[in-house]
């Protein structure tokens, strides 16, 4: 069994008499990254600054590396963490260059070494163009890519990202992706995400979290079994609500329909048995005699997933 760098019980947070996040328990062994997914609001950010001991829990403990994070030594396990907020708060005063050098200094990164590891985080993060424009000239995908040079800068045991490709677009993506998965090979991270695709592609496993608890515990095979065009969508011309009203009682019939529903006027078909689909499903549609505009398949995304796992619980 794999050394646990970080270890949570019972973890649990309340905010008046709002239950923010109810006992959850995460292991995440050393060199691996756990994706904590789910909707907002449901408790990812919560978790996320619980585990970096930004937050105090109302009950439940948080172990760094065997360390209790509320215990004397507890302080010093923090510094060996990185975090990024999901929107991350600089002072906007500054230069991007300026803002690494004053947390290299916090860090007590010596002033021979923090100039050449500040260059080295600006570029490495597509910002060496920028690091002298002040801070609050940035765009939110440059104050994005800034606060993971922050969280990084210090060369941390565990990384903690929340939302980490929240406000970047297309092409800064695949770039934070492949820089994420260089980070892969020196420390363990926890990655909060609503994004199915980013889960994939940076985790080992993941948590999903509705409602402040944990509703599914899976490898990354497993969770991609779960989601893997699951479910059909048929769009047909207008003014076809009786007919189509029609095709969605057959189909709710059939034990190889998981789930089907009209949402704005588009059907679509959730999928138990994916054999029996690919055979059945297209001939029922023919039969109706709608209008039909397209038909595919679509990954589920993480609200799709969530109301599964929903149905389930139920």
């Amino acid at each position: 069994m794999h050394e646990l760098v970080i270890e949570a019980r019972g973890l649990t947070k309340r905010f008046g008499k709002v239950l923010a996040l109810d006992h959850l328990d995460l292991e995440v062994p050393i060199g691996t990254c756990l994706g904590l997914v789910g909707e907002s609001a449901a408790g990812k950010s919560v978790a996320m600054r619980l585990l970096a001991g930004l937050a105090r829990p109302t009950f439940g403990s948080v172990t760094l590396a065997g360390v209790p994070l509320d215990s004397r030594r507890g302080l010093a396990a923090r510094d060996r963490v990185g975090v990024l907020d999901q929107e991350p708060s600089f002072y906007d005063w500054m230069t991007g260059r300026e803002l690494l050098a004053f947390t290299a200094e916090l860090l007590g990164i010596g002033r021979t070494e923090a100039p050449a590891r500040i260059e080295a985080r600006l570029g490495w993060v597509g910002l060496a163009d920028a690091a002298d424009r002040k801070i609050d000239d940035y765009p939110l995908s440059m104050r994005q890519r800034l606060g993971i040079a922050q969280a990084v800068i210090g060369e941390p045991d565990v990384l903690l990202l929340d939302e980490p490709l929240g406000w970047l677009e297309a092409a800064g993506r695949e770039e934070m992706l492949a820089l994420l998965r260089g980070l892969r090979q020196s420390m363990t991270m926890v990655i909060a995400t609503g994004d199915l695709d980013l889960a994939e592609a940076a985790c080992d496993s993941v948590v999903v979290l509705d409602g402040g608890r944990a509703v599914m515990r899976a490898s990354i095979p497993e969770l991609l079994e779960r989601v893997a065009a699951s479910e059909y969508v048929i769009e047909v011309e207008p003014g076809s609500g009786l007919a189509l009203g029609g095709l969605v009682a057959r189909l709710g019939r059939e034990a190889w329909v998981r789930k089907v529903r009209v949402v704005g006027g588009i059907l679509r078909v959730g999928i138990a048995d994916e054999v029996r689909a690919g055979r059945e499903l297209f001939p029922a549609v023919v039969a109706t005699g709608l209008p039909i505009v397209a038909v595919r398949r679509e990954r589920t995304d993480i609200s799709a997933l969530v109301g599964q796992l929903r149905d389930v619980v139920q």
